[in-house]
């Protein structure tokens, strides 16, 4: 703590104080550019995780929102009057109605070993095709002694023994079965093994246990035409016509499947699809189209402690205000976007469907309006060329999502994107390799150095005072012994 001012009068404090604000000003200015670095690194990433958000929902194959899914152009439909049977529409399926007759399900091979099965059995040998695995069914205890190995542990050796040998087949016990069941991985009666035994003292192998055969599935399905369909199949679906059925249970007579048109599912992807579009390249548009509001400066320490949470908050939406104005990556990325979607294939574009551009030049270029009906319409009238229009065609031309899912992936997902490199994103390996938290890091060095300088240049204000209030105080000193000679106190 500082007494200063004793000899001298001076409010040293205050003095020193003013002399410094020129210096702390130049402080001030730097960390203002480190925050507007930091504002234009948060208005990239924020920029990233949108079209991150953006990608993930209508581009990958693991969202339920995904466009570039055949399932998403499934515009068929089927109703079963069993559970029996049921039916999927899928690329090419027609809206027909069917009548369908399971005779027999695609079954597994199977084989019960019960304890009597196994009981004297010293080897176990399992044969599936051309290949086979050996386990012998005891072990020595800590005595050293011969027994018999547990189910658990039995079942554990077979299914280690299965997988390294690439035998398609699964132990497990079966309370039921009573016993260790052994079933072939797949149906149908080419999936066959064999189980053999041999028992203690003797050479050779013998089959054991209750074998069940595997057996294909048979399916009448009756379409309309001049003879019915019949499948027989080692698996339990089948895909005709771009319908896939299921066979679930034989059946009881017929099982009807009723087919409808139905591209709501469809229309609504779209429609969100296009709505999500419009504000990922509006927020894009408002970056670049915005003018820099140069009054607003990012708030020094002094400025914010005279101002609520409410107002610090509005004035740093106005530092931002035209960061990235014109900025050439976002404009790029902007220009790709707008291109993509202006796609024709095969004569249809998206206004041709009810999809039409606005026309603006601020922040709505670019974007959409949607006349649903009329999306609706041509989706049952042109359900295949709209699809060919957004994910492409067999002759290996792009559509619209295509092109733009290569556009996103370039710009947003990878970490050498131009975005990524500038910005990085958090919990990446860009998170601080990246441009700008470099030059923060250079900004908040000179920070440092600059604030051991503001500490040296003051000390030495104070000591300046220092000295003068110890001339002071000798002057004041000699004044007061001179004026007691001369009786004048």
């Amino acid at each position: 703590m500082r007494i200063t001012g004793l000899a001298t009068g001076l409010d040293t404090d205050s003095l020193i104080k003013d002399m410094m604000k020129p210096y702390k000003t130049r402080v001030d200015r730097v960390k203002q550019d480190k925050s507007l670095l930091e504002f234009r690194q948060e208005m990239y990433r924020n920029t990233i995780k949108e079209a991150n958000s953006f990608y993930n929902k209508y581009f990958t194959t693991n969202s339920e929102n995904s466009l570039i899914m055949s399932s998403a152009w499934q515009s068929v439909s089927f109703e079963s009057s069993s559970g029996a049977v049921s039916a999927t529409g899928g690329t090419g399926a027609e809206a027909i109605n069917y009548k369908v007759n399971v005779e027999s399900l695609a079954t597994n091979t199977k084989n019960i070993l019960n304890e009597k099965d196994i009981e004297n059995i010293e080897t176990l040998k399992v044969k599936m095709k051309d290949k086979e695995i050996e386990i012998s069914l005891t072990k020595k205890n800590d005595k050293g002694e011969e027994v018999k190995l547990s189910n658990d542990e039995i079942i554990k050796e077979l299914n280690s023994k299965f997988k390294s040998e690439g035998i398609e087949v699964t132990a497990k016990y079966s309370e039921l079965a009573g016993g260790i069941v052994l079933s072939s991985d797949r149906t149908g009666k080419e999936t066959d093994f064999e189980v053999l035994g041999k028992k203690v003292n003797e050479t050779d192998f013998n089959s054991i246990g209750e074998k069940i055969e595997g057996k294909n599935a048979k399916v009448i399905i009756d379409y309309g035409g001049n003879k019915p369909y019949v499948y027989e199949g080692k698996t339990n679906s089948v895909t005709l016509d771009g319908v896939t059925f299921k066979f679930n249970d034989v059946t009881d007579g017929e099982v009807k499947l009723t087919g409808k048109t139905d591209v709501t599912k469809t229309k609504d992807l779209i429609v969100n699809f296009i709505n999500d579009y419009n504000n990922l390249i509006g927020n894009i548009n408002k970056l670049t189209n915005e003018k820099r509001a140069r009054d607003y400066l990012p708030l020094t320490e002094e400025q914010k402690k005279e101002m609520s949470e409410d107002e610090i908050k509005l004035w740093n939406q106005k530092s931002k205000q035209g960061l990235l104005r014109r900025d050439s990556d976002l404009e790029r990325i902007s220009n790709n976007l707008k291109q993509t979607m202006r796609k024709t294939m095969e004569g249809i574009n998206l206004e041709k469907i009810g999809i039409s551009p606005v026309s603006d030049y601020g922040d709505k270029n670019g974007t959409f309006t949607i006349d649903e009906k009329k999306l609706e319409e041509a989706l049952k009238a042109n359900g295949a060329e709209i699809k060919n229009l957004f994910i492409g065609n067999e002759k290996g031309s792009k559509g619209i999502l295509s092109e733009m899912k290569d556009t996103l992936y370039n710009e947003f997902e990878t970490v050498t994107a131009p975005l990524m490199k500038k910005a990085g994103m958090e919990n990446s390996v860009t998170s601080f390799n990246n441009d700008l938290t470099k030059e923060m890091q250079k900004k908040e060095k000179l920070i440092a150095e600059m604030e051991k300088d503001l500490k040296r240049r003051e000390n030495a204000f104070y000591l300046q005072f220092s000295r003068l209030e110890t001339q002071m105080s000798k002057l004041n000193n000699q004044s007061s012994y001179l004026m007691q000679q001369l009786g004048m106190v």
